[in-house]
C-alpha cells in the first residue's frame, strides 16, 4: 500500500459520555489519479480487511477505466448500536482524524 494510517476517534455519545473507536484508512494506489474507498463500519474490522477492499478499489477503478487509484477506511464499531447523530458526529470525525 502507498500509505496505512491508524487513528482513534472519540465523539460524544447521545447520553454526555465519550466513546472512542479504532478506525483506519488504507491508501493503496494512486498511479491512476486521487485515490477513491469509503468507509466500512464494523465492530471486527481490521487493517488487513480495509487494505485488501483498498486494493480490490484499485482494481474496479481500473477496469471501469475511471481515472482514481483505490483506498478504503474502516471504523471499528457496531453502527446498529449508534443513534444516526452518533453515527453522524464519529462520519464527521474520521475523515479529520485520516
Amino acid at each position: 500500500p502507498f500509505r496505512e494510517i491508524k487513528v482513534e476517534c472519540t465523539i460524544p455519545k447521545d447520553d454526555g459520555t465519550l466513546a472512542s473507536y479504532v478506525g483506519f484508512r488504507v491508501q493503496h494506489d494512486n498511479a491512476r489519479g486521487p485515490m477513491k474507498g469509503g468507509i466500512r463500519y464494523h465492530h471486527e474490522v481490521d487493517p488487513d480487511e480495509v487494505n485488501a477492499l483498498a486494493q480490490l478499489m484499485t482494481w474496479k477503478t481500473a477496469v471501469a477505466n475511471i481515472p482514481y487509484g483505490g483506498a478504503k477506511g474502516g471504523i471499528g464499531c457496531s453502527p446498529g448500536d449508534l443513534s444516526i447523530s452518533e453515527l453522524e458526529r464519529l462520519t464527521r470525525v474520521s475523515p479529520r482524524k485520516f
